[in-house]
């Protein structure tokens, strides 16, 4: 009071001490809700930091969902907690639809658990006040609602089925995209949450939107790397596969080599199988001539088929000699270490030679592969396919070509070098044979013919003196005739019979000596026929020459004489050696026979020779249509001496020879 003084009475200050009770009771009262509140926040956060441990430490969320929704609900003090995950959703203007499906859920005891269509995907109508609370979850807001607010019939028979009372709804984000919502509802009575509380369990959605999104990343990594090594196991797949194709491709081209020797159906049989590998429409093999510094065609494919030089559809470039320096083209296939493509796209180089450009255009050819061939530094030539699409080879196929490549430019090395090996062995025994030849004639014939040819002037000397004794008209005058003719008659009867002798004894002694020459001529005829037979019976030969001509190869022969064998005439031995050897090497060259044998047996009036292999075999119609000299040549052998040849084989059940040939008696 401070107007006057007053003095309190003893009811008033009992009031006042009243009331001061009430304030104090009052700030105690609040006081201790603050302190609760700050408790069950504290309890909450704790709880929402172990969900999100749990959901941090496992690998797959779905595992502790349940856990998740128990500790936030027990730290919610709701009676039940529950994940959605929202799989369709319409929102319009006025009206939408929701399709929700359950994931888990967590109950307070004393709550019946919901039943088991609560799991099921549940389709929702949206209007009113229902549309207005899914499109603010929609925008991240958490929401709340009352059920007997509600005006949606389907809301609140839905919430009356679920005795729930009020129920607040967090929305879980996922890259800023509704996923779905973790909601916490009051089944007895309706329970209001604090803008704290909110905030909190906003934490825990975003805890869990953070699993998810990990999950979800992870799997996709996952997915990713199974992706990129599937990629990678069927491109090794895919590798492995072309791979074994061009080592099976490599391993027919060393097998035709080996059954092939023919240098230009080889050849012709490689630029096949490369052209099938890199569907190539053409492929042309050129040789380089140093010499004239040009380029030749050699052989062509075409359609798999193979000519010898140029094929009909070729341009007239392809059928001269090209010089080299047409075009870069040579200069770029000798400058590459390795095969190339171009195309008529490129810019890097000269597509052809600008000769055939029209050609390539008129053969529809889009792109080209160049392949040099090389014996060390030094260019022989190069391989070249067209094609009528865009040349896009692997790495794997540049190494088959290559490869083939190397393959042909070894085979052609090799046959140049044969070649010139047998040309100097050639020469050299020509060569050799001659100067024996000479050495034989000088020391034989020549002799001969020089004796003769002494005695036949002895001869001819002695009768021109009786010729010239026997005419005295030759004489210069009738004196001399004279005298001449009284010498030859007083000769005539003692001296001219004995004259006369002895130029017989020139002329017998000339007789002799061709007798001689003629036997030494023969002898060096001798000398021609196989050194084979010089040192060995015919049976023995046979032996070595199959011993000798297969000593490398994987051939099994073998080699039976039956019969006691003699003497046969020097020509039927040296024709049945040659029929022998001729069939042993068609055998290795042709056949792919894996057993030979050869059968050589004696018989009083006759000689047989039987040869058989389990090769191929090939067919024939006629000998008259046949182009191999070789059985020609065996049969016309064998009817030389009146005998019999026959010829026996089929398309893979081998071949047999057999020859019989009359034996002369004595």
């Amino acid at each position: 009071h401070c107007g006057e003084a007053k003095q309190l009475s003893a009811a008033e200050i009992a009031v006042f001490q009243t009331a001061a009770t009430c304030v104090s009771s009052a700030i105690y009262q609040a006081n201790v809700r603050r302190d609760r509140a700050a408790q069950e926040r504290s309890r909450l956060l704790s709880s929402v930091a172990e969900a999100a441990n749990l959901l941090l430490k496992s690998a797959d969320y779905t595992q502790v969902l349940f856990d998740v929704v128990r500790l936030l609900g027990k730290a919610v003090m709701c009676d039940r907690c529950s994940i959605t995950r929202t799989l369709e959703q319409h929102i319009g203007e006025e009206q939408g639809f929701l399709k929700l499906k359950f994931l888990q859920e967590w109950h307070r005891t004393g709550i019946d658990r919901s039943p088991p269509a609560f799991f099921e995907a549940v389709r929702m109508p949206l209007a009113g006040d229902l549309l207005t609370f899914r499109r603010q979850l929609m925008k991240g807001e958490a929401a709340s609602f009352i059920s007997q607010n509600s005006k949606a019939d389907y809301q609140k028979d839905f919430l009356a089925g679920h005795s729930i009372a009020s129920m607040v709804v967090v929305p879980i984000m996922l890259h800023g995209e509704y996923w779905g919502e973790i909601s916490f509802a009051n089944c007895s009575e309706s329970r209001p949450y604090s803008k704290a509380e909110t905030a909190i369990l906003q934490v825990a959605a975003e805890s869990i939107s953070a699993a998810i999104s990990r999950q979800t990343q992870d799997e996709a990594l996952r997915r990713a790397e199974t992706a990129v090594l599937e990629e990678r196991e069927c491109a090794a797949r895919d590798r492995a596969t072309e791979l074994v194709k061009l080592n099976e491709t490599i391993a027919r081209s060393l097998s035709t080599l080996t059954a092939t020797p023919e240098l230009d159906d080889f050849l012709g049989q490689l630029l096949n199988q490369m052209s099938e590998q890199i569907s190539a429409c053409k492929a042309y093999l050129f040789l380089y001539d140093k010499e004239t510094d040009t380029l030749n065609q050699y052989v062509t494919i075409q359609a798999g088929e193979l000519h010898q030089g140029t094929a009909p559809s070729d341009p007239e470039l392809f059928r001269h000699p090209i010089p080299s320096d047409l075009s870069n083209v040579w200069e770029r296939v000798v400058n590459s270490s390795k095969p190339f493509t171009l195309n008529r796209q490129s810019a890097q180089t000269e597509f052809c030679w600008s000769d055939t450009a029209p050609w390539h255009e008129a053969e529809r050819h889009i792109g080209v592969a160049y392949a040099c061939m090389k014996v060390g530094n030094k260019p022989i030539g190069f391989i070249t396919f067209a094609f009528r699409h865009l040349p896009a080879l692997t790495d794997e196929q540049l190494e088959f070509v290559q490869a083939l490549t190397n393959q042909a430019t070894l085979a052609i090395h090799l046959t140049r070098l044969a070649k010139r090996s047998q040309t100097a062995a050639l020469s050299a025994a020509l060569t050799d044979e001659r100067n024996r030849l000479a050495r034989e004639i000088h020391d034989t014939l020549a002799q001969s013919f020089t004796g003769i040819s002494l005695q036949l002037e002895a001869a001819k000397g002695f009768l021109h003196t009786a010729n010239v004794s026997t005419n005295p008209s030759n004489s210069s005058n009738e004196a001399e005739c004279a005298a001449a003719t009284s010498d030859l008659n007083s000769k005539l009867g003692s001296g001219l019979s004995s004259g006369l002798g002895e130029a017989e004894v020139y002329l017998n002694r000339a007789g002799e000596l061709a007798r001689q020459g003629l036997l030494e001529a023969r002898r060096s005829v001798r000398a021609l026929r196989s050194q084979a037979l010089e040192t060995d019976t015919l049976p023995k030969a046979l032996q070595t020459a199959v011993r000798e001509m297969t000593l490398d190869s994987a051939l099994q022969t073998k080699f039976d004489l039956l019969g006691v064998p003699y003497d046969l005439p020097e020509d039927i031995q040296t024709n049945l050696l040659r029929i022998g050897q001729e069939a042993l090497t068609n055998t290795l060259r042709h056949a792919q026979a894996q057993h030979f044998s050869l059968l050589l047996q004696f018989e009083p009036h006759w000689i047989r020779l039987h040869i058989a292999d389990d090769g191929q075999g090939c067919e024939i119609e006629s000998f008259s249509k046949l182009e191999s000299f070789g059985l020609i040549g065996m049969r016309e052998r064998v009817l030389g001496f009146g005998g019999q040849f026959t010829f026996e084989s089929a398309i893979g059940e081998g071949t047999v020879i057999e020859v019989v040939i009359p034996v002369p008696g004595e």
